[in-house]
C-alpha cells in the first residue's frame, strides 16, 4: 500500500509539473505575441508583393490624416486608399457609402468599422456592421455593411522568425432602394508576421507573397 501511495504521489507531481510547464509555455507565447507588432502603420512603410502570374501589388503608408475628426493612417493598397485606425483592441477601417440620386451624391453610411480584433488569438471570431437609411425625395435608400472575421490558424515560419497568423474576412455590402437590391460579397484571406506586417494574401483567387519591404 505504501508503494502504491508513493507511486500516486509521483504521478501527481509529474502531472503538476507538466501543467506548470504548459502554462509557462502558453504565457511565454502570449508575451512574445504581445511584444511583437503585426500591424506596422507608420508613414513611409511599404511592402511589395508578387503573384504566381508575375502580377505585383504595392502597399504604402502615407502621412497621418484626419477623418471624422479622428487621426488615422491612409494606406495606399495598390491604388486604393484605405483609412486605418490602430487601437489597442482592434484595427478599424473607415467606410463610406454614397448613392447618386438624380445627379446628386448622398452619403448613407460614413463611419469606422472593426476590421480585426486584437490581440490575435487562434479561433477568435468577431463581427461588426454599419446599417443606415436615408429618405430622398420620398424614397428610402438603405445601405448595409457587414464584416465577419476569424483568426483561423497560426504557424511558426522560419523565414519570418515568428508565428504567422492567418485571418479570414467575409464582407457583405448591400444597397436597397424601392426598385432594386444589389449585394456584393468579398472573401479575404491575409497572413501577418511579427514586426513585418502583411506577408501573404489572396485576391481574386491569386496568392500574393511578400517580395520586398521597407520599414521606417
Amino acid at each position: 500500500m505504501i508503494f502504491v501511495s508513493k507511486f500516486r504521489n509521483i504521478l501527481y507531481y509529474l502531472f503538476l509539473v507538466t501543467v506548470i510547464l504548459f502554462c509557462l509555455s502558453c504565457e511565454n507565447h502570449i508575451i512574445q505575441r504581445a511584444a511583437a507588432d503585426y500591424f506596422l502603420y507608420k508613414e513611409g512603410n511599404w511592402w511589395r508583393y508578387l503573384s504566381a502570374d508575375s502580377d505585383t501589388a504595392f502597399v504604402e503608408v502615407e502621412a497621418v490624416d484626419s477623418v471624422l475628426q479622428t487621426e488615422c493612417y491612409p494606406v495606399d493598397f495598390d491604388g486604393e486608399l484605405h483609412y486605418i485606425l490602430h487601437l489597442p483592441g482592434s484595427i478599424k477601417e473607415y467606410y463610406k457609402f454614397t448613392c447618386n440620386f438624380s445627379g446628386i451624391d448622398y452619403t448613407i453610411i460614413e463611419s469606422f468599422v472593426t476590421r480585426i480584433e486584437l490581440p490575435l488569438v487562434i479561433g477568435n471570431s468577431w463581427q461588426d456592421s454599419l446599417i443606415d437609411s436615408l429618405n430622398v425625395a420620398g424614397q428610402w435608400l438603405k445601405a448595409e455593411y457587414r464584416i465577419n472575421g476569424k483568426v483561423q490558424d497560426f504557424s511558426y515560419e522560419e523565414a519570418f522568425d515568428g508565428d504567422v497568423y492567418e485571418i479570414e474576412l467575409y464582407i457583405t455590402e448591400k444597397f436597397t432602394s424601392s426598385d432594386t437590391t444589389t449585394t456584393t460579397e468579398t472573401h479575404l484571406c491575409e497572413f501577418y508576421a511579427p514586426d513585418i506586417g502583411l506577408v501573404r494574401f489572396y485576391r481574386e483567387g491569386a496568392e500574393y507573397v511578400l517580395l520586398e519591404y521597407q520599414l521606417q
